[in-house]
């Protein structure tokens, strides 16, 4: 222990070969003076908060507030993790081990300009709460960039095997959104119209709203259909595709136009792919033109959806099998295309194997809605066997009794097909109504237009009469146990036989992929047990290299919006086939990504009446296939989209992503894990995950009384193990003889832009005397922005910069006006900033486009004058070099009150050289890093002069610590209040000064004084009036004299600059010629 001022003592003993870590959890103000305190003292800190903005949102003042959370998001040893939470932490008797979960903010804090253009397009509030799903902190709070409340998928988008963002084209429908809304559907399927009508809706199964005592699910498929056909009905409002990616030269051939082949087509052609499909029937679209009836999706609203996957450059070949049979071989494609895919779906009819099933008057369900609908929309010639066949099974003038064998969709719509041609029906299936797997919907209307349901009955056999059916024969069945599929499975009733007369029996219990067009390839390919096309789960190929599978072909029969999914990841499996990468599986659930569940409020629990689709009444369907839903109104569409209770809440509709100028947000990003090693940890904030558990293991709980005392208590715990840090300061690159100027002239998206002709500007300034390069740029705070200017600087050869946009301050500089986007864009240029000269800034936003946002001629008029003068100032040599300075001299410990000794211990303990003095203080001069201090024992004796880093001093009365009240306030003077406990006043001063001087460097001030030696006449004013002792008149080798400034001492006030009767002296931001430059500049 230093005693007396000549042994003073030594800082720190031990290992000094690593930074020390400290983890701080919590970002109240305490957490973050104490993580900056310790930065500033040499530790490499991590700061976790669980919320996205750190501060006080009441704070008083709050630009006082910003400006500290401003310094600690500066400090390079500093680095702050809002949106975060320590989910686990462990020590085995070294460090502590942490593992930090950090959640996406789904915007780039390091592009984010925060100009609200996001907020003005979210459809969604938060309920609950006044603000967007997409916001900002309160005033105060930093950072300043947006963030957006997502809990995670919402369960209805989670449920969509399309990859839909169904929540978000619901909230944008009900703000009456309609385009947006269906431009966002089509980025995920090619068939807004199609899935509006005959989707199985799973997303609907998976709507909170249904969880509501006495409320139903949002009626999501009845609103993409209503957008689908307001664009129908509006043609004016026809959103063309987008243009797709420049074309790669690749070739792929489609076997199959039903919904899997048809999107596979349309992504593929997005991707800049030339794609063919081939289809044998004489219409496009598979199952959905010759397997679902017209009353469900009209053919003209078929027709529209094709025709716009071939305004993309789709091209289809009707009448085309592939196959023996056909024009085309399997062996033609694989040689004339790059690639093949086959979505033949599942067209061949899985049959009851029962006698009599060849009868004449027997027709499979998929068979006899093939002929319905060709027969119905085929061109006469096409039609005409389709129609001979109808009118073998339902002879014209003849009422038909039918029998449908099935509980599925073909049997259902076979059903109601045959109702609407006349025939008296009745479905027979051997389970219960609650294992049927046809859409409820369905069932519903086929018993509304009465068709009965002969449950629990299986056909055994058909009864036959000179050659046709005429009747079959069943059992009874009972349910017995589960099946693998979860249904109960059906046993046979004996002595149960039943008898159904029939003229005709329609068996519809599912179909098979027909393997037909693969020819002489058959034994080429790999398939299921289940006759299906066995394909890797990820790159969709099938064991034919170069030929992939999707759909019904690989699954079985399954939903026209799972066909659509499964061909979007082949799509994309086959993009990254295309262009030689390896397959990368595209995700449309939440499978890294939990489901939105939030807890619902007291008014959301209150039930909203479903609002009913207007339907077809059931006398207007007999004898048509007019369609039996029709469409809302737009009244009611909204209304219905209202009841929607964005349970994201962000709802994903993107649009907030497709007004987002530099491209900030990105709706797919993850949460990040950090795995930490730290040698003290700081909890701030009790509350926080991770916290008690950080007691448990011997962390350092942080309170507003203490705070002090346990950044003094970690700085000597970590004390052996810190190094000092120099304080970065670039190299010096001294300019050429005659300045090369580059000016970057920022728009900020529109918010400058718009108001100052940012155009103009560059056309008029590269006239400017030593200017070589001008440039425009979208943003500067990005880093997009700052490679730019970088590579111009190295191409033009540039020596100086100028940047036009929002900043102002010196690089290293933050003030009180400072934002986010300021500070991260003087961040990004700091390397440039190797003279004061070098780069500089001008605010054309504030001071011009704000300033003048009436007067746009004005705003640029001004906005070209502050160019002027910036290039003026850059011309001239300001010679303002930054040094670094080495803290070299000890702290100094006086007076003798009882905090003396508990502060020199603490010092002591940081790691910082400390001696103590009992002798009166008669003169201090100088600043923080170089004291001057005059020591004189009880006031009498000869003085001694020392010089000290820093000066604490411990009162014995307050009438002692008054007359220190003078000096309290200079940066490097810490005054202890003698009424302190001694050991926490101890503790706040080493907190202090070891944030000051603890990583044993300093930087020296831009502001701080230059002397002209030509012009300085040694009149020794400016040495009398600096009360910091750092200017000395001294004489040089040639014996002449001038005033020499010690950089260190100098704190940059400007007093002898004011006083100089020469005007020798320089003290500021600019120089006497650098202002005369600018004036000049201005006024010309």
């Amino acid at each position: 222990m230093a005693e007396q001022l000549s042994t003073p003592s030594v800082v720190y003993e031990g290992s000094k070969e690593e930074t020390p870590a400290v983890l701080v959890i919590g970002g109240s103000m305490d957490g973050v003076q104490a993580a900056l305190a310790l930065a500033q003292w040499g530790a490499r800190v991590t700061l976790v908060e669980q919320a996205a903005f750190l501060g006080d949102p009441g704070a008083s003042p709050a630009h006082l507030q910003s400006a500290r959370l401003l310094e600690a998001y500066r400090h390079p040893r500093l680095e702050i993790l809002p949106r975060s939470e320590v989910t686990r932490l462990d020590r085995d008797g070294g460090p502590f081990r942490a593992e930090v979960r950090e959640h996406p903010r789904y915007v780039d804090p390091a592009k984010c300009t925060a100009c609200d253009d996001c907020v003005e397009v979210c459809p969604v509030t938060v309920p609950g709460s006044d603000h967007k799903v997409i916001h900002i902190g309160p005033p105060g709070t930093q950072p300043q960039v947006y963030v957006i409340d997502k809990l995670g998928k919402p369960p209805c988008s989670n449920a969509c095997p399309g990859g839909i963002h169904v929540q978000g084209y619901v909230a944008l429908t009900a703000q009456g959104r309609f385009r947006e809304a269906l431009a966002l559907i089509r980025e995920a399927i090619p068939f807004p119209a199609v899935c509006g009508r005959v989707c199985t809706h799973p997303c609907e199964a998976n709507c909170r709203r249904a969880e509501i005592e006495g409320d139903q699910a949002v009626s999501v498929r009845a609103i993409k259909r209503y957008l689908a056909d307001w664009e129908l009905e509006h043609p004016e409002e026809y959103d063309p595709p987008p243009e797709p990616l420049p074309p790669t030269g690749k070739q792929v051939a489609v076997i199959g136009s039903g919904p899997v082949g048809l999107t596979v087509a349309a992504e593929l052609v997005k991707k800049g792919h030339a794609v063919e499909v081939f289809e044998a029937a004489p219409v496009a679209g598979g199952l959905l033109a010759i397997g679902i009836p017209a009353y469900r999706l009209p053919r003209d609203v078929l027709r529209a959806e094709i025709s716009r996957i071939e305004e993309t450059g789709v091209r289809i070949h009707l009448n085309t099998p592939v196959g023996p049979e056909g024009p085309i071989a399997l062996d033609d494609l694989l040689n004339d295309f790059d690639a093949v895919f086959i979505g033949i779906g599942a067209h061949k009819p899985r049959r009851l194997d029962i006698p009599g099933e060849e009868l004449a008057g027997v027709a499979q369900g998929i068979e006899l809605l093939r002929a319905i609908n060709l027969a119905q929309q085929a061109d006469a010639a096409d039609a005409s066997p389709w129609q001979a066949a109808l009118d073998d099974w339902l002879p014209p003038g003849r009422r038909v009794r039918a029998i449908v064998v099935g509980g599925g969709n073909t049997a259902m719509d076979v059903a109601r097909s045959l109702w609407r041609l006349g025939a008296d029906v009745e479905v027979l299936y051997r389970r219960t109504r609650a294992e049927m797997p046809a859409i409820p919907e369905d069932v519903e209307d086929l018993e509304s237009e009465g068709i009965p349901i002969r449950f629990l009955s299986n056909p055994v056999r058909i009864l036959e009469q000179n050659g046709r059916a005429v009747g079959v024969e069943c059992l009874r069945m009972k349910l017995g146990e589960q099946d693998k599929d979860g249904r109960r499975r059906p046993i046979p009733i004996a002595d149960s036989e039943f008898i159904l007369e029939a003229d005709l029996v329609v068996p519809a219990i599912g179909q098979l992929p027909d393997m037909e067009c693969l020819g002489n390839h058959r034994g080429d390919f790999a398939v299921t047990r289940w006759g299906t096309f066995n394909v890797d789960a990820v790159s969709y190929m099938t064991s034919c290299p170069g030929v992939f599978a999707g759909g019904d072909a690989t699954s079985g029969p399954a939903t026209v919006i799972e066909a659509i999914g499964d061909a979007r990841k082949a799509a994309a499996a086959m993009d990254d086939y295309l262009r030689g990468v390896p397959p990368h599986e595209l995700i449309v659930s939440a499978r890294e990504m939990p489901v939105a569940r939030r807890e619902m409020t007291q008014d959301e629990l209150v039930p909203q009446p479903r609002v009913p689709a207007p339907r077809l009444p059931v006398s207007e369907r007999v004898g048509n296939f007019e369609e039996v839903e029709r469409s809302y109104s737009s009244e009611e569409v909204v209304a219905e989209a209202g009841r929607c209770l964005t349970c994201g809440p962000c709802s994903e509709c993107l649009a907030c992503e497709s007004v987002c100028g530099p491209k900030a947000i990105h709706h797919d990003a993850r949460d990040t894990f950090h795995l930490l090693e730290a040698r003290a940890v700081i909890v701030a904030d009790a509350s926080l995950p991770g916290a008690s558990l950080a007691a448990e293991l011997g962390a350092y709980a942080l309170s507003e009384d203490d705070a002090s005392t346990i950044v003094a208590r970690v700085m000597a715990d970590l004390a052996p193990y810190r190094l000092p840090t120099p304080v970065s300061v670039p190299a010096t690159i001294f300019p050429a003889p005659r300045p090369r100027i580059g000016i970057f002239v920022c728009r900020c998206g529109d918010e400058i832009s718009d108001v100052v002709d940012t155009a103009s500007i560059v056309e008029d300034v590269v006239d400017l005397p030593d200017v070589v390069h001008v440039q425009e740029l979208p943003y500067s705070c990005g880093p997009e922005g700052t490679t730019v200017i970088e590579q111009a600087m190295a191409e033009h050869s540039l020596d100086r910069a100028l940047l036009a946009a929002c900043s102002c301050c010196y690089v290293d500089q933050v003030c009180y006006s400072c934002t986010f986007q300021r500070l991260r864009t003087r961040l990004n240029l700091a390397a440039l900033d190797a003279l004061s000269s070098r780069l500089d800034f001008v605010n054309i936003r504030e001071q011009c486009a704000w300033a003048h946002r009436d007067d746009p001629a004005l705003a640029t008029a001004k906005a070209k004058q502050l160019i002027a003068a910036g290039v003026a100032r850059l011309a001239q040599d300001g010679k303002r070099l930054r040094t670094q300075v080495a803290v070299d001299n000890p702290v100094l410990v006086v007076g003798s009150g009882p905090a003396a000794e508990t502060s020199l211990r603490a010092l002591l303990s940081a790691g910082l050289r400390t001696v103590r003095s009992t002798d009166m203080v008669t003169g201090l001069r100088g600043g923080l890093g170089r004291f001057a201090v005059t020591l004189q024992s009880n006031g009498e004796g000869s003085a001694r002069g020392v010089v000290a880093s820093a000066v604490v001093v411990a009162p014995a009365s307050d009438a002692e610590a008054e007359d220190w009240a003078t000096w309290e306030n200079h940066r490097g003077v810490v005054v202890c209040a003698p009424s302190d406990d001694p050991a926490v006043a101890g503790a706040k001063v080493a907190a202090r000064v070891g944030a000051l001087l603890g990583s044993g460097y300093l930087r020296s001030d831009l502001n701080v004084a230059c002397v002209d030696p030509l012009r300085c006449r040694a009149c020794g004013d400016c040495e009398r009036l600096c009360e910091f002792g750092a200017i000395e008149v001294q004489m040089d080798t040639d014996g002449r004299q001038y005033a020499r400034v010690d950089v260190a001492a100098c704190q940059g006030c400007g007093l002898c600059a004011a006083h100089c009767p020469s005007c020798a002296i320089t003290a500021g931001s600019s120089t006497e010629a650098q202002i005369e430059a600018m004036l000049k500049a201005i006024l010309s």
